[in-house]
């Protein structure tokens, strides 16, 4: 945490039980992570936050996550693609990869326990698509891919539970259509669509 000069590291090999939480917060000048096997790791909130000049981050399995991938990603402002990785374990995924501007494409990764899903997407402005993820437990979907101007559609995905949809679709200023979602159960939906201008109908 704080490693602002460090450029490039060596790690052993026995990082199975890893705590990866915090890890390389505000390394950023890292230009590259070398793989780790963290497969019985339990926590990587900001496990790469603000590594604004890391390239490309390693595939992970953090399977036995105990809740969290939150600001995982958060702003890697440099890393162009996102590799799968096992989270099945996660539940939290807000802010994931918000702010990683430069990123065009993502992996789909497991989502199946997740329930926050706010701003995981915001300001990814490069990225034109973004994959399919198992939603069905979520119930935050608020600024998930707000400021995502790039985008020119967006996947379904399952809202059946979700209560806030708040500025969802926020500045999406390039997507022509979007997905019909269920949003029974929605209590707010304040500038969901707002600044979509390129949008010609909703569902």
């Amino acid at each position: 945490n704080g490693c602002s000069k460090l450029y490039t590291m060596v790690l052993g090999k026995n990082f199975a039980r890893l705590d990866g939480a915090n890890m390389f917060t505000g390394c950023n000048a890292l230009t590259e992570v070398p793989t780790m096997s963290v497969y019985k790791g339990k926590n990587f909130a900001y496990m790469f936050d603000g590594c604004e000049s890391l390239t490309e981050v390693p595939e992970m399995d953090v399977e036995r996550a105990d809740g969290s991938c939150a600001y995982m990603y958060h702003n890697c402002k440099s890393v162009t693609s996102f590799p799968y990785i096992n989270s099945v374990g996660c539940k939290n995924f807000e802010f994931m990869y918000a702010g990683c501007e430069s990123a065009i494409s993502f992996e789909s990764i497991r989502t199946g326990s997740g329930i926050n899903f706010a701003h995981m997407y915001t300001n990814c402005k490069s990225a034109t698509e973004f994959p399919m993820l198992d939603t069905y437990s979520g119930e935050d979907f608020s600024y998930m891919y707000s400021s995502c101007s790039s985008a020119t559609s967006f996947p379904v995905i399952d809202t059946s539970k979700c209560t806030d949809f708040d500025h969802m679709y926020y500045s999406c200023e390039s997507a022509t259509s979007f997905p019909l979602i269920n949003t029974s159960n929605g209590t707010y939906f304040g500038c969901m669509y707002s600044y979509c201008s390129s949008a010609t109908t909703f569902p």
